[in-house]
């Protein structure tokens, strides 16, 4: 299952730097790959004010403990001058199987229509083909944790969704 942590962190001055983003993101790969499966790194740097800079740090990953994780990545962002101040841990699920069944059911209908039994059957196949590859590529983002730094200390709050 793939997780996706966004932490933001301390505005710092300057100018904003792609250099900086890419060498943070070797850096946090190299540190955390004992940690997790990491998938993707990206930091973006968002100017706020002239010379004003506003770091956010995203990580998708496979597996590992969340709060764990944040707390890793603070260290290590705490090594190079950053300091790390709210994370969120989405779930990231695909749209996949709504999208089969959403193209199968459009293609077979469409099929139907021309009351022959192998283009409902074609139609239905390609339908769910193009639905299933729609439905990979919408994205579902589901809250699984919040933290924030207090103090010093990371306050950690699972979220759990009410059924």
């Amino acid at each position: 299952m793939t997780h996706e942590l966004r932490i933001e962190c301390n505005n710092y001055s300057g100018a904003m730097s792609q250099d900086r983003c890419n060498l943070l993101k070797e850096y946090v790969k190299q540190n955390m790959k004992h940690i997790c499966t990491i998938r993707d790194v990206n930091m973006t740097e968002i100017e706020i004010l002239p010379n004003l800079i506003q770091p956010t740090l995203t990580i998708k990953y496979e597996n590992g403990d969340h709060a764990a994780l944040v707390e890793t990545l603070d260290k290590i962002l705490l090594d190079v001058g950053i300091t790390a101040i709210k994370a969120v841990v989405n779930k990231i699920v695909t749209r996949a199987v709504e999208g089969v069944l959403a193209g199968s059911g459009v293609g077979l209908v469409a099929g139907a229509s021309s009351k022959n039994a192998r283009a409902a059957l074609g139609a239905t196949l390609v339908g769910a083909l193009l639905g299933g590859i729609i439905g990979n590529i919408i994205e579902n983002r589901i809250l699984e944790l919040v933290s924030t730094k207090e103090r010093g200390m990371w306050n950690h709050q699972p979220y759990v969704q009410a059924t």
